[in-house]
């Protein structure tokens, strides 16, 4: 695979914008009121009361909701209609056996209204829905009817599957009164992680998907319900565990379990990589003489893994990676425990590792200009570390041990000018299969779509002795 120079992108600091009362203690569903301006409605996740908090954009809790006739199996989304009806979504399904899925309707009660601090409405309508496709309660092997992720759209419900055997998404349209208690699937999409909330623009024509790592942006196909026509683009976030995800006037706003809300304007959340994660920071520890030649690699930095979000199923453990520095360079040992794989012959090998260094505005996820990148590639039995940008050359020597028939190890001085107390931007992109026998690679913490843009680690590294 080829390497682009693509354009930077700015960064984001990643702070809450507001707390959440102490009463939301798992917030996992949030939707601005139509009807009363600078309302929110949330709630909490599974185990808490069938209840329903009213806040402020600041977090401040102003009323207290209990639903009459409703219980809470496992809430995890809620939405609003422009007739004052909130739909409560009780649809969590974490093991695939629930048969009592689902969602509650209410008539949105005024929270500034004067009465008791806490306040209790009955449950309008139940509207049960079962998946046709599921066949078993559970089935070990589709786990793919969780549902986190609840909208609505001219008098019609819809939800998005939250699965656990492969990261796609499927779109399903609720039934409506009168209708046998079955969704309907209309759409499906990969995604790359799994769905924990959605909300519809209010002109109908895109819609976000909140992920763990990223909101999605969708465009609905025309004159259709497929709201997950085209992937247009998605945000990359930082914001822990989150679950809820909502429009206010001109903000989009998410939060997450640990009672914290974060906020992104509508128009940037247009722009495609507009937000990034804060870069890390790294310390790098001085070693010699050099990678196998005696360095104790157990007291190098090791790259935190971010795994969670592997493209395709990894075969084998996932790979390990470790960073040092001496005066000649920085140093480099890559473990992958996998079965071993022969390359055909007239086949340039496959790609293990991208790693980008260079000064500290470099620090991007993208590839830009000023950067140094090297790719290891194998070739048959063997590993070559070469240099790609700024110029292309040989293979640096002595980089590769291969430890045994299902380990391959490199271990490598990337020649660099290094000092205790350099600054220095570092990307690190890694490679693991995708199957035993494919000739395929997923890129260890991030989807598949955009690799380049998921690498492994990002940010700066600062040289210790």
């Amino acid at each position: 695979m080829g390497l682009a120079l693509l354009a930077s992108r700015s960064e984001q600091e990643w702070r809450p914008c507001a707390h959440l009362g102490k009463e939301l203690k798992e917030c996992s569903g949030i939707v601005a009121s139509r009807q009363f301006p600078g309302v929110l409605w949330a709630h909490n996740d599974s185990g808490d009361l069938p209840r329903l908090f009213a806040l402020e954009r600041s977090g401040r809790i102003l009323r207290e909701v209990h639903v009459l006739g409703a219980r809470n199996v496992d809430w995890e989304d809620l939405t609003i209609d422009d007739a004052g009806r909130l739909y409560i979504g009780d649809f969590g399904n974490n093991k695939n056996e629930r048969r009592d899925l689902v969602v509650y309707v209410i008539r949105e009660p005024d929270p500034r209204a004067p009465g008791p601090e806490i306040q209790s409405v009955p449950a309008l309508q139940q509207i049960p829905f079962s998946f046709p496709e599921q066949k078993a309660f559970p089935d070990p092997e589709h786990l793919d009817f969780d549902c986190e992720a609840l909208f609505w759209d001219h008098g019609r419900l819809y939800v998005l599957t939250k699965h656990r055997s492969d990261t796609r998404t499927v779109l399903y349209r609720l039934p409506a009164a009168g209708e046998p208690p079955l969704a309907q699937a209309l759409g499906t999409a990969e995604i790359g992680s799994q769905v924990t909330a959605a909300a519809l623009f209010p002109d109908g024509r895109r819609l976000l998907v909140l992920s763990y790592q990223y909101i999605h942006v969708f465009d609905r196909a025309p004159g259709t319900e497929n709201f997950l026509g085209a992937l247009e683009h998605r945000v990359v976030i930082e914001g822990k565990q989150c679950e809820g995800l909502c429009f206010f006037d001109d903000e989009v706003l998410f939060a997450n379990e640990q009672r914290e809300m974060y906020c992104l304007g509508l128009e940037q959340v247009l722009q495609a990589d507009t937000y990034l994660p804060a870069p890390p920071r790294l310390r790098l520890r001085h070693a010699e003489p050099g990678p196998g030649s005696g360095t104790d690699w157990a007291a190098q930095t090791a790259l935190p893994l971010h795994s969670e979000f592997p493209a395709g199923e990894a075969s084998g453990a996932a790979p390990q990676i470790r960073l040092g520095w001496c005066e000649r360079g920085l140093l480099l040992r890559a473990s992958w425990s996998l079965p071993q794989r022969t390359v055909p012959a007239g086949e340039a090998g496959e790609t293990l590792l991208y790693l980008m260094c260079g000064p500290p505005e470099a620090a991007n996820p993208k590839l830009q200009s000023g950067q140094q990148v090297w790719e290891a590639r194998r070739v048959d039995d063997d590993i070559e570390l070469r240099p790609l940008l700024p110029e292309p050359g040989a293979a640096l020597p002595g980089s590769v041990v291969q430890r045994s028939e299902s380990t391959l190890v490199l271990e490598a001085l990337v020649p660099l000018a290094l000092g205790a107390g350099t600054d220095l931007a570092l990307n690190v992109i890694l490679l693991q299969p995708a199957a035993p026998e494919a000739h395929e690679w997923s890129w260890a913490g991030g989807s598949s779509t955009q690799p380049l843009e998921n690498p492994l680690l990002w940010g700066r590294v600062e040289l210790v002795p």
